[in-house]
């Protein structure tokens, strides 16, 4: 995002730190509220409505993926070893080449659900009044998951079926994570 790379240019301009940029893809694992969480939050609401999860655009969307934990490891990585030059930047992404098809794939099996997708027409028709789709989209989605947290006595929860317009729009995150393994780095979650 634009902001994320003007605050790097702006540690860039401070003399004498030493940086290394690391710049994760969609985070998943322990810990999650805001990488595939959002999407399985949705997910886990449909269970409740009954009906068809049908998504923007296609299952051919890149959706790259990294799990949390390859994340602190290469925080720790990067911050411990001499071989890493100051100001690298690396991309952190998994093996799994993440489409939203395979995500798709897991929240049918985990969830039992029906997914879909509504192709590329209708999410360019979409994109025109893209807010208006995601104010309607949360208010779907919130009713039922906080149904769900009503009746298994959850009274607080730090997860939520809130879709931000970032994560709607036409954003495939399409990246490598290959450069800081030449490094010495590897990844525990391919």
């Amino acid at each position: 995002s634009q902001a994320k790379l003007a605050a790097e240019e702006g540690l860039r301009q401070i003399e004498g730190l030493n940086v290394v940029v690391l710049r994760p893809a969609f985070i998943y694992g322990p810990g999650d509220v805001n990488g595939i969480m959002p999407r399985v939050t949705c997910a886990a609401s449909y269970v409740v409505l009954n009906e068809p999860m049908r998504l923007l655009w296609d299952a051919n969307m890149h959706i790259n993926t990294v799990h949390v934990e390859d994340v602190v490891r290469a925080i720790v990585h990067v911050a411990t070893n001499d071989a890493v030059p100051a100001w690298s930047v690396f991309n952190l992404v998994d093996k799994n080449d993440t489409t939203q098809g395979k995500l798709n794939a897991l929240l049918e099996n985990i969830f039992h659900i029906s997914t879909g997708f509504l192709g590329t027409m209708l999410s360019n028709l979409a994109k025109i009044r893209l807010q208006d789709v995601v104010d309607t989209a949360n208010e779907k989605h919130l009713q039922p998951w906080t149904e769900m947290l009503r009746q298994h006595a959850i009274h607080a929860s730090p997860l939520t079926p809130y879709i931000s317009s970032e994560l709607l729009a036409h954003n495939q995150l399409f990246v490598s994570g290959e450069a800081i393994e030449a490094t010495g780095f590897g990844y525990a979650h391919p």
